[in-house]
């Protein structure tokens, strides 16, 4: 039953394309949302996890970056370095403004890095250098080709002017971008001297993190100490709760015309093999020896769709980027999501939905092939009867009948009867003031258009 299946799905390659490229479409829709939502999710968190510290240190009951605000004195970094296991700190400045160019405004994360900084600094700089002195400024790329602006140009940043000295990689997501600028230059602007935002620490080697990130919190009072991949997933958590209520609505839509164009493709597909199914049937084959083939068939439809839609989202995640400034598609997550079940869910109900209805027709055919063999004893019967009567009436369908035992009469339709005193004569009248003339056995044949 399974070779079936394969004949049936490669036997006409048109309807086989079709039916494939159905199915690869609705998993190419579900994995693309699965991928964009996750390249944001991952770009949000994207200056955290490359900073290059393995600790994050910050104000006392604030767990993340994104609208929050931070501010610690220099006694901390004092106290932070001497903590057993502390191999360096690297103190840095951070609030959320715009970087202005011309009329373009884009909101930007802004990083204050102290001089000769080793964490915290861009990680991929595509022209330029990557630590700003004072005046000037590393922004990302994509924000500066939109706004055009390159190398040498001025941009603003909380009212004062910056050069533009480098141009970073990777810093941008659909809400913000990041732009680097110098220690000295943010204390001048905010006018907070002898305090700092967060402090990136960096562990010996042999030393756990976790382990560390205890001893500073027991240590250092008013602070919070987590560990790199914490902060992420702390800043990851509040851009979902934020975000939830319209990446819910987002992956259901798809979800649901997902399995709406699976399950009708693969329900057209086995709908146009009902013939084959019936001729398999009336040969001996059994029912679930055909639902077999079909489940087999709908199968390995599904299957060559989900590669064939992988593989056009992986080409996506390598075409994106080289044409769009902004590279927030990723590919990193999709066999995440596929192993807790959303693009397999969606897989089995659409087979399952297909199979099904294709189910119920079967039996609706199977209801009508019944309905169908009634009908012809019934008028086998009628037939029957009505031979007894000496008049036949034979059904439209029904060729192969018997003739009757009297035959019908042959003449010229409209021409009267013997029996009633009809013939060739026109100018007989009946008297009865109406058209019809002739007797009952000439109006008879006259509605039976003979």
């Amino acid at each position: 039953m399974i070779r079936l299946a394969f004949r049936n799905l490669f036997q006409n390659k048109i309807r086989m394309v079709i039916s494939v490229g159905g199915v690869a479409l609705a998993l190419l829709l579900i994995l693309s949302l699965d991928a964009i939502f996750s390249g944001v999710e991952k770009r949000v968190t994207a200056y955290i996890d490359n900073s290059g510290a393995d600790i994050w240190v910050s104000q006392d009951d604030v767990f993340n970056m994104h609208m929050a605000s931070s501010s610690l004195p220099d006694s901390v970094a004092r106290k932070v370095k001497t903590v057993e296991g502390v191999a360096s700190v690297s103190p840095i400045m951070y609030l959320t403004n715009n970087v202005v160019a011309g009329d373009e405004r884009n909101l930007a994360y802004i990083i204050g890095l102290p001089k000769n900084a080793k964490f915290g600094i861009p990680w991929k700089v595509s022209a330029g250098r990557d630590l700003p002195e004072e005046g000037e400024v590393v922004m990302d790329r994509g924000v500066a080709e939109k706004s055009g602006i390159g190398l040498g140009d001025e941009v603003e940043i909380l009212g004062e002017e910056f050069e533009v000295i480098g141009l970073s990689r990777e810093t941008s997501s659909l809400t913000n971008s990041i732009a680097f600028i110098s220690s000295k230059d943010f204390e001048n602007m905010r006018k907070s001297y002898s305090t700092f935002s967060f402090l990136l620490v960096k562990v010996s080697n042999g030393e756990s993190p976790e382990v560390v990130a205890a001893r500073i919190q027991q240590t250092v009072k008013d602070v919070t100490a987590q560990t790199r991949i914490q902060f992420a997933s702390q800043e990851r958590k509040v851009i979902k709760d934020m975000s939830t209520d319209v990446i819910t609505i987002m992956n259901l839509i798809g979800f649901l015309i997902g399995l709406a164009v699976m399950a009708l493709t693969v329900y057209t597909s086995i709908l146009s093999r009902r013939r084959e199914y019936g001729m398999l049937k009336a040969l001996g084959a059994r029912n679930k020896d055909l639902y077999f083939t079909v489940l087999a068939q709908a199968i390995i439809s599904v299957v060559l769709g989900f590669l064939f839609g992988l593989s056009i989202t992986v080409l996506l995640t390598w075409i994106l980027p080289l044409i769009a400034s902004i590279e927030t598609l990723q590919i990193t997550h999709i066999t995440k999501h596929y192993d807790s079940g959303t693009t397999e869910a969606t897989a089995v109900r659409g087979i399952s939905l297909s199979l099904s209805a294709g189910a119920e027709r079967e039996g609706l055919s199977d209801q009508l092939a019944r309905l169908r063999a009634h009908d012809r004893d019934a008028s086998t019967a009628r037939r029957r009867e009505r031979e007894e009567g000496g008049v036949v009436v034979l059904d439209s369908d029904d060729e192969d009948a018997p003739g009757p035992s009297n035959p019908p009469r042959l003449g010229i339709p409209g021409q009267g009867c013997s029996r009633d005193g009809g013939g060739d004569d026109d100018d007989d009248d009946d008297g009865d003031g109406d058209d019809d003339d002739g007797g009952d056995y000439t109006n008879f044949y006259r509605l039976l258009g003979m």
